[in-house]
């Protein structure tokens, strides 16, 4: 392999935003709440 020409942060394409995170927990923890009231009426 050869070196890398640039440094590991100018090599990035993007920076993510800042509330990424949390749009990804809190959407994460809808999908399973949603998930569970629907098993919890259908069962």
């Amino acid at each position: 392999m050869t070196d890398p020409k640039l440094p590991e942060e100018d090599a990035r394409q993007g920076e993510t935003g800042k509330g990424v995170r949390y749009v990804l927990i809190i959407s994460t923890i809808a999908a399973v709440l949603a998930l569970g009231l629907i098993f919890a009426f259908v069962i």
